[in-house]
Parts: C-alpha cells; sequence; structure tokens
C-alpha cells in the first residue's frame, strides 16, 4: 500500500507545480507536442522515401523482367523459324 500512497504523492505534487505555473507548463506540454509532431514528420518523410526507393527497384525489376521475358520469345521464334527453314531444306 505504500507505493499507491507514494504515487499519490507524486501525483499531488505534480498537479501543484501545475497549479503554481500555468503558463510554464503550458508552454512545456507545447515544446513536448512540437518535438512530437517533428518526430512524427521526420518518420513519415524517411518512409515515404523508402517506399518511392523500393518501388524503384520494383520497375526496374519488372522492366529486366520483360526484357528477359522479350528475349525468350525472339529467341523461341528464332528458333522455330530455323527449325522450319532446316526442315524445308530436308524436304
Amino acid at each position: 500500500m505504500g507505493s499507491f500512497e507514494e504515487l499519490k504523492y507524486k501525483f499531488m505534487h505534480l498537479l501543484r507545480v501545475f497549479a503554481d505555473n500555468p503558463v510554464e507548463t503550458a508552454q512545456n506540454f507545447l515544446l513536448f507536442f512540437c518535438f512530437l509532431v517533428l518526430v512524427v514528420l521526420i518518420f513519415n518523410w524517411k518512409v515515404q522515401k523508402a517506399i518511392a526507393k523500393q518501388r524503384k527497384i520494383q520497375k526496374k525489376r519488372e522492366k529486366v523482367l520483360k526484357l528477359l521475358q522479350g528475349n525468350r520469345y525472339e529467341q523461341a521464334t528464332l528458333a522455330t523459324e530455323a527449325d522450319a527453314e532446316d526442315h524445308a531444306k530436308q524436304e
């Protein structure tokens, strides 16, 4: 039970400090709030940069994949044409 009384005493002391210095208390809360907003904005900016980087990497991967698939299609077409020519020569 002693810890509850101690907690109650600390809370009452905090209320007394707030009541004695309302302007300073408001300034402290405002400063803390501004700090939190700044942290959130920086975090959001970093997340947006990371998302943009991931999108750029994904676009590069898609481009390379498209090139590879296009080359496979061209190689398959060329192989089919070569087979057709070989078959025509054999006949």
